[in-house]
């Protein structure tokens, strides 16, 4: 395993344990997280950062992608995604660092939540 993201497992934990005591984790916030890094790979960092980002300002009090987006940002020490978007968008910022390290924030950020139990969705309430 790489050694930055053992590195970010304690930080990742640290992060899930504190979120579970405010919100149960629901299946949609798993596909959130499982799927940042195929987005990430076949989108691009600006093109994955927009859909994560798109829903930031919804009020309601379900986990979002967004959610998925700043704690990874939180996870690398980097400053708010929007901010962040903007700086790449502009073209003020390196974006394969960026990307490289959000990959591995991703990754432990996976390790980490599959560690925590889930809260089934029942569809028949839909």
């Amino acid at each position: 395993m790489n050694k930055q993201v053992e590195k970010l497992m304690p930080l990742a934990y640290a992060l899930l344990e504190k979120e579970q005591k405010s919100k149960q984790f629901n299946k949609e916030l798993k596909g959130y997280i499982a799927s940042f890094g195929p987005s990430l790979r076949m989108s691009g960092l600006l093109a994955t950062m927009a859909f994560y980002l798109k829903d930031k300002e919804d009020k309601n009090d379900k986990y979002k992608r967004s959610d998925v987006l700043e704690w990874l940002f939180c996870m690398i020490g980097e400053e708010k995604a929007d901010k962040k978007f903007f700086a790449i968008a502009n073209q003020e910022s390196d974006t394969k660092e960026l990307a490289n390290k959000l990959r591995n924030a991703y990754i432990a950020l996976k390790l980490v939540f599959r560690t925590f139990s889930v809260e089934e969705n029942n569809l028949s309430n839909h």
